[in-house]
């Protein structure tokens, strides 16, 4: 199975998700975010916006290069240098292109240490493929009712929001709608 080719906008959203994410769990600031879906809000953490210090800024820059495996093409150490969402998607779209052809998803902790899980681009594709024959296609003559958009509810740096809300609107070829939760 083959990897799919990921859209420079489905990398912003799955960096607006793990940035949100991240800086939620850090004390004090979860008030200053907002909802967590919210296409017209960047969120900033430079000096002028949040202004997380320099721990917090790593803390962001590892998970970051941690999820796309930046690590893989030598292109970690950018994400310390960027300040927003839009910038670590062009970062992950730049490693993805040198090689970075895995993605890591954690576990959420809430059962013990939270872990790390590493997963091949193509076999995650190959999952999103057969959900996609699972639901049937038009093409396929399948579905009855054509599938026309996929709503996000999950976090798309989350494997099944990755898989559900990225993958699967690729395989589809359909639009995604991002919905608050």
């Amino acid at each position: 199975m083959t990897a799919l080719a990921i859209p420079p906008a489905d990398l912003l959203r799955v960096s607006r998700d793990l940035a949100w994410a991240e800086i939620a769990a850090m004390p004090g600031l979860a008030a200053q975010l907002g909802p967590r879906v919210n296409p017209e809000k960047s969120i900033d953490w430079s000096a002028a916006g949040l202004a997380l210090d320099s721990l917090a800024r790593m803390q962001l820059a590892t998970a970051a290069a941690t999820w796309c495996n930046a690590y893989d093409a030598g292109f970690e150490d950018l994400f310390l240098a960027k300040r927003s969402a839009a910038d670590w998607a062009a970062v992950m779209q730049r490693a993805r292109a040198s090689g970075a052809a895995h993605f890591t998803f954690s576990s959420s902790g809430s059962t013990g240490v939270r872990k790390h899980i590493r997963h091949r681009e193509d076999v995650l594709a190959a999952e999103a493929r057969a959900w996609a024959e699972v639901l049937g296609t038009p093409a396929s003559g399948t579905t009855t009712t054509p599938i026309s958009r996929v709503v996000v509810l999950a976090p798309t740096h989350h494997i099944y929001g990755f898989i559900w809300g990225v993958l699967l609107p690729l395989v589809l070829g359909v639009e995604v709608v991002d919905a608050d939760i």
